[in-house]
């Protein structure tokens, strides 16, 4: 059972959340993924569905951050951001997570998370948190988590790290049941920011039209091949 410590440090991690978030929107240091993000991963796909998809529902990006924050990374075109791992005070201090480590029901490493971190052309270093599906200013977002950094992944390592699941034989085979993934993943869409409500229902319908032609396997055969270009 948590103590009144600790619901005091959950309450106010919660209040400086949502102040420095509402400052963040306010100043220009939160942004949604922008449109060119969008196009250049429409064509990756990972277990048959394309990453646009898979980052901006809800549903596929809780829980996957490991994974989400490096698919993202191919939307950069080569550039090289950092991927990286930290415990995060979003879930050292949510009571659900806490009370089971308290338990024994988790390990020490229950509150580490994985997010992006790229040096744009305004100069800044912008953080990409797929879990929350905003891009923040680097500064602002130390802010709110105070992470504590257990690795920092280089290029080549996130690269490796797709390859080898974006490539693998099961992965690929999952686009033979694409139909009835499809048919879930639409009926039980939920953006993971509101302002994504639009595209997301965009990008499965275009989805659901391109698995319906000759086109999806081709857009499958280029997605090895963009993976092979970058290795």
């Amino acid at each position: 059972m948590l103590d009144l410590k600790d619901e005091i440090n959950w309450s106010n991690y919660v209040k400086n959340y949502k102040s420095l978030m509402n400052y963040g929107k306010i100043q220009g240091l939160v942004k949604e993924y922008d449109n060119e993000l969008l196009e250049n991963l429409r064509y990756i796909y990972c277990g048959g569905i394309p990453a646009t998809i898979l980052l901006l529902d809800y549903n596929l990006v809780q829980k996957h951050c490991y994974d989400r924050a490096r698919l993202i990374t191919l939307g950069f075109l080569g550039d090289k951001a950092k991927v990286i791992h930290a415990d995060v005070d979003g879930l050292k201090y949510q009571p659900k997570y806490l009370e089971k480590y308290q338990n024994g029901e988790l390990g020490d490493n229950y509150a580490n998370h994985c997010f992006v971190e790229r040096e744009e052309k305004d100069g800044r270093t912008w953080v990409y948190d797929t879990s929350l599906g905003y891009v923040i200013e680097k500064n602002l977002y130390y802010k709110m988590q105070n992470p504590k950094i257990t690795k920092i992944e280089d290029f080549k390592d996130t690269i490796d790290y797709l390859y080898n699941i974006m490539l693998d034989e099961d992965n690929i085979n999952l686009s033979k049941y694409i139909q009835k993934i499809l048919e879930e993943i639409e009926k039980n869409q939920k953006p993971v920011q509101e302002c994504y409500k639009e595209k997301l229902k965009k990008e499965i319908e275009r989805f659901k039209s391109s698995t319906s032609s000759k086109e999806f396997k081709k857009e499958v055969q280029k997605e090895k091949k963009i993976l092979r270009k970058i290795k």
